[in-house]
């Protein structure tokens, strides 16, 4: 194959050393930074220490306002609240976040995450089973744009559906009560790269406001940042802008986290005592957990009297070295061929399993298929691919 030709993108060096010069820090940092266009003095300084304070204001997502004053009336009611999130990374977390969140604030909740067997999305039959359950409102994290048919029938019953989701939005006619998602066409919140999880933080931060406001007691939205730059680097959502601060902050949060699960994964990765990097949970914790989810929700909540044998052996039911040893070993040939890129498929597992294992083994595997049934019984291919322009795209 040809060798990688590198242009590099040229920058002002006057003006990056000057920049080092006045903030004693490598000319060559500076001169990456100012071809970057973060090239004046404040800029520079709140780019190498981004503060909580430089997120973006929410107030102008789109049906935040209404979600919030239909979480206030659960709350003021007691009504039963059902968190339903997807079974990814960005899914759990994300449900574990709001669920966990409501609870300590002194909601009634009951947290529901999906199976792999139950393929991607909210589905009728889960919507029914939190209904049977006696729940009052859902809220759905990482899913429920386009599960019009679930989320529907939940309204047709009295069930309010409020959904914290960040996948592309098509012709918006949603028939819940509240599609919190910076990807509607009539969202004016400016950052749109913010996972579930991310986006579930704002909604709580916002929460908390309001419950305050009413005389309640609110705990702090940020204990659980160590959870949104988990899903944040898992789900490979742009590290720049709002996702810059909030993983930033987060990784501090991994480094002293109390859950239990989490404690263990980093003790498997070698991790414990240290601060994990964006590089740390992208390659070795995601992978690690992305193979049984499952298993790992009960141990989200850093108030889990786990036992250390409990917390250990769900470690290694998500240790995914075995998997990569395997794929290791299968790939080898092909690796060797020098093709120009490779298709990996598996009958068992989904995107989130596959993905990584392929960037690791291949460093140029750009397309990933996995089978998934849907409702009607067919047999699908579901993947992503990523083409020169950096852009990602999901079918």
């Amino acid at each position: 194959m040809p060798a990688e030709l590198w242009t590099l993108k040229p920058a002002d060096d006057a003006r990056a050393t000057a920049l080092a010069r006045e903030l004693s820090l490598p000319i060559a940092m500076m001169r990456v930074l100012v071809a970057r266009g973060v090239d004046e003095l404040e800029t520079v300084k709140a780019y190498l220490e981004p503060r909580l304070g430089q997120l973006t204001n929410p107030a102008a997502m789109a049906a935040l306002s209404q979600a919030l004053d239909r979480l206030m009336e659960a709350f003021e009611a007691g009504q039963h609240i059902g968190v339903f999130g997807d079974y990814d990374v960005d899914g759990v977390s994300s449900a574990a976040m709001v669920g966990d969140y409501l609870k300590r604030c002194g909601a009634n909740v009951t947290l529901r995450v999906a199976r792999r067997d139950e393929g991607y999305g909210f589905h009728v039959s889960q919507a029914q089973e939190l209904i049977d359950q006696g729940v009052q409102l859902l809220v759905l994290t990482d899913t429920g744009t386009h599960d019009v048919e679930a989320v529907g029938h939940a309204q047709q019953v009295g069930v309010d559906v409020i959904a914290l989701d960040h996948h592309r939005v098509g012709e918006l006619s949603w028939p819940g009560f509240a599609l919190v998602n910076p990807h509607r066409p009539d969202c004016a919140f400016p950052y749109k790269g913010l996972c579930a999880a991310g986006l579930a933080f704002y909604v709580m931060a916002a929460l908390r406001r309001r419950l305050e406001a009413r005389g309640r007691e609110a705990v702090d939205p940020r204990e659980n940042l160590d959870l949104v730059a988990l899903a944040t680097l898992a789900d490979v959502a742009p590290l720049d802008g709002d996702n810059r601060i909030l993983v930033a902050h987060g990784l501090r949060g991994l480094e002293r986290t109390e859950r239990p699960g989490l404690r263990e994964l980093l003790r498997l990765c070698d991790l414990k005592g240290r601060r994990p990097t964006a590089e740390d949970v992208g390659w070795r914790l995601g992978p690690r957990f992305s193979l049984d989810l499952g298993l790992w929700t009960s141990f989200h909540d850093s108030g889990d009297a786990a036992n250390p044998s409990s917390a250990a052996q769900v470690g290694f039911t998500v240790d995914g070295r075995f998997f990569l040893a395997d794929w290791n070993q299968r790939l080898q040939p092909y690796l060797q061929a020098g093709l120009g890129g490779y298709v990996l498929s598996h009958d068992n597992l989904d995107f989130g399993s596959i993905s990584g294992p392929g960037f690791q083994l291949g460093g140029g595997v750009d397309l990933y298929l996995t089978k998934s049934i849907s409702l009607g019984g067919k047999l699908l291919y579901r993947g992503s691919f990523m083409d020169n322009s950096d852009e990602s795209y999901r079918y």
